[in-house]
């Protein structure tokens, strides 16, 4: 059987804001192990955590915060949160991806050779395969029509010549 490509929508993506600004741990369970990432606070600087069932493991990611400007369309006021990136081989990314598979924890552009593998093609075609948009149309009209393109053709020129007729009678 044929090994599936892996895209980002297949990844079990993780919100830093979400895990720094509402205290969630999330917790994902692969095989006997049990998952869990978690923010840490050491001297004023924020990092991510790695804890496989409980123990926390070597890997950690820092995080950077900037702050909120501007206003809430209710007119609440949002300068006292602050919003969480985390930092990934020197880049500012939102999310981090956990490969369960794999078990492997990036963000989502150190996965993949290039973007067009991460975030694949459009809806599920191969970009450089897919047919033009003529030769779509061609396709379509011939099983819509059930005849070869050129008949379809013979009658279009037909049908506008009839067009062209009426429009010069009517004058």
């Amino acid at each position: 059987m044929e090994q599936k490509k892996k895209r980002l929508r297949d990844l079990i993506r993780l919100n830093i804001n979400r895990i720094v600004n509402h205290d969630e741990s999330p917790e994902y369970q692969v095989g006997d192990d049990r998952i869990t990432f978690r923010p840490e606070i050491f001297n004023g600087a924020i990092t991510l955590w790695l804890f496989v069932n409980g123990c926390r493991q070597n890997l950690s990611w820092q995080i950077v915060s900037t702050p909120h400007t501007g206003h809430l369309r209710n007119g609440g006021d949002v300068r006292t949160q602050n919003f969480y990136w985390v930092v990934v081989n020197g880049k500012r990314a939102r999310y981090l991806y956990f490969d369960v598979e794999s078990k492997v924890i990036s963000s989502g552009t150190d996965l993949f050779k290039n973007l067009y593998q991460a975030y694949g093609d459009y809806h599920g075609r191969n970009r450089f395969d897919a047919l033009s948009f003529k030769a779509q149309m061609k396709e379509m009209s011939e099983q819509l029509w059930h005849r070869p393109q050129h008949e379809i053709k013979k009658f279009y020129r037909e049908y506008n010549a009839l067009l062209r007729k009426s429009r010069l009678d009517s004058r």
